[in-house]
């Protein structure tokens, strides 16, 4: 593993799978977790996963300013892809600073996706 910054002593998590029933209230509770400083939401690519997101927030009546919180990110990935398909500054960042991950969602994260996700990541 690689070290980390000393940060504010927060964590930061990784998680994916956001958008559906489960993974919205798991983000929402990160979100308004003191403990938790920053959230990193991986889902679909190309699956305009913000809007997505929102409409889910609605639909539970889940508190959206939530989403436009600083400590937010919405990433759209693709998990089989070097690099996840985002640019170097987001992965180099999220490398930086990720302390936790959350495996959730259809994103059918086989485990061999799963051990390529925590491999990047936690390098």
């Amino acid at each position: 593993l690689i070290a980390r910054p000393p940060g504010d002593g927060k964590d930061v998590v990784l998680i994916t799978g956001t958008t559906g029933g489960f993974g919205c209230d798991a983000l929402e509770h990160l979100l308004r977790d003191a403990g938790v400083g920053h959230v990193y939401a991986f889902n679909r690519k190309g699956s305009d996963a913000l809007k997505r997101q929102r409409a889910q927030f609605a639909r539970r009546g889940l508190d959206e300013a939530l989403l436009d919180a600083g400590k937010f990110v919405m990433v759209e990935a693709v998990l089989h892809e070097p690099g996840f398909g985002i640019t170097d500054e987001l992965l180099e960042e999220i490398r930086g600073s990720v302390t936790h991950i959350m495996l959730n969602g259809e994103l059918g994260l086989p485990s061999v996706t799963q051990r390529y996700l925590m491999t990047v990541v936690l390098r």
